[in-house]
């Protein structure tokens, strides 16, 4: 009788078990990497949340990061063959990654229809080919701009900023914002870390950073660098903007921006979507405004391009999977309303219209702005060259040579074309 019960029990245990392993064996495990901020890492994770609760058969593995330091991570993950499914890629880097064959060619699956971006815009799909290869689906769209704490240039008796304004205005305001307030008036000059203000101001005079082909840089004139990196130093000089000790710091995290700690008024290192983030930090709905114009400017500086992508990792043996990852993402109301503008303006325009009567807080605030910025731009260039990523790191690393007065101007200007000459010559 014993050993009946105790055979009894076992098949009962050995059923339970094997279904246990069974259900388990079906589940496909997605790896997703990201960085962001602590807003995108949360709102992220709702939507993942949400999608596994459509899908119980896919578990998503989220890993990520910030900015500093993601590349770098993702790059150790590639040689080790370890790179995540799905990873959050961008424009300006992704001509690199192409050229080294590790994204996924998504275009049969769009020809086919089992990516269903039929909402998005080809104009909009088509930013991320590179080379013949669709290297990813954009995210959101959205455009640089000044953020600044309003309440803040109230008290300093200055009102809401007019995008018509120029680098001469953008000076005087800070110039009353240190003597009302006796804070910093900004946290840099304009992105100038990342080198997008050099590209906005290098646009306002009809030129690119790059050349069209990507072999070169796009300007001659290295009085167009002294006065651009002079108006930074002449800002810090004069106490309106962050000394480069200070910078160095701030500018690694979206929530140690001036603008976010009171220390100041305004914020020119970050993109419409990261206003969210920013307004979240100060414990205020921020305001965004374009960026300055040239005096004589031949043309728009400003562009909008897509925010971010989703790109797919090549060896992926999960195809159905991060399909179906895709399609919920790019579609699904319930997510895109979590989602709101913090990748940017969603690139459906089935989605887009169906959060515009929702819309509010920082997400309406975006809304508009891009509606604005597309008044006050020209159009998107092409993309970067490979080595772009490493253009960016040299232009930082120079500029604090020009900042910490370790080289004079003229010194900067003519290391930052010998380094970038050489790398665009030799990828």
């Amino acid at each position: 009788m014993k050993k009946q019960i105790f055979l009894t029990v076992f098949v009962v245990f050995a059923l339970i078990i094997s279904l246990s392993l069974s259900g388990y064996a079906g589940k496909t495990t997605l790896r997703v990497m990201w960085w962001g901020s602590q807003t995108r890492h949360e709102r992220t994770q709702q939507v993942i949340k949400l999608f596994e609760e459509k899908y119980p058969d896919i578990d998503v593995k989220p890993e990520f990061t910030s900015w500093s330091g993601y590349w770098d991570k993702i790059d150790v993950q590639i040689a080790g063959g370890n790179m995540p499914d799905i990873v959050q890629h961008v424009r300006k880097y992704v001509t690199e990654y192409v050229n080294n064959d590790v994204l996924l060619d998504l275009t049969p699956y769009v020809e086919s229809g089992e990516l269903n971006v039929k909402d998005v815009p080809k104009v909009l799909r088509e930013t991320e080919r590179i080379k013949g290869v669709l290297a990813g689906i954009p995210l959101g769209v959205n455009a640089a701009g000044f953020i600044y704490d309003s309440e803040l240039l109230a008290k300093a008796g200055i009102k809401e900023i007019d995008p018509n304004w120029t680098w001469e205005d953008y000076f005087k305001i800070c110039k009353t914002v240190k003597e009302k307030l006796g804070i910093f008036a900004s946290d840099t000059l304009a992105a100038m870390e990342t080198a997008v203000g050099f590209m906005v101001f290098l646009r306002q005079h009809d030129l690119e950073l790059y050349n069209e082909d990507g072999t070169g840089l796009g300007y001659d004139d290295d009085n167009l660098y002294v006065e651009f990196v002079g108006m930074d130093m002449k800002g810090i000089e004069d106490g309106l903007f962050l000394p480069p000790s200070i910078r160095q710091e701030v500018t690694k995290k979206v929530e140690s921006s001036g603008v976010c700690t009171q220390k100041a008024a305004l914020n020119s290192n970050h993109w419409s979507n990261q206003l969210a983030a920013l307004s979240n930090s100060a414990g205020k709905q921020l305001a965004i405004t374009t960026y300055p114009k040239g005096k004589d400017q031949v043309q728009e500086g400003l562009f909008i391009k897509p925010s971010q992508m989703w790109a797919v990792n090549k060896k992926t043996d999960k195809v159905d999977a991060v399909l179906k990852f895709l399609n919920f993402w790019f579609n699904d109301i319930e997510a895109a309303k979590i989602l709101g503008t913090e990748r940017g303006i969603p690139v459906s325009t089935a989605v887009k219209e169906a959060l515009k009567p929702t819309l509010s807080g920082n997400d309406k605030v975006v809304f508009e702005y891009l509606d604005l910025a597309a008044e006050h731009s020209s159009p998107l260039g092409p993309p970067q060259p490979a080595p772009h990523k490493e253009i960016v790191a040299i232009f930082s690393e120079v500029l604090y040579k020009a900042l910490y007065k370790v080289e004079t101007l003229e010194e900067a200007a003519a290391e930052f074309r010998a380094k970038a000459t050489e790398l665009l010559e030799n990828q």
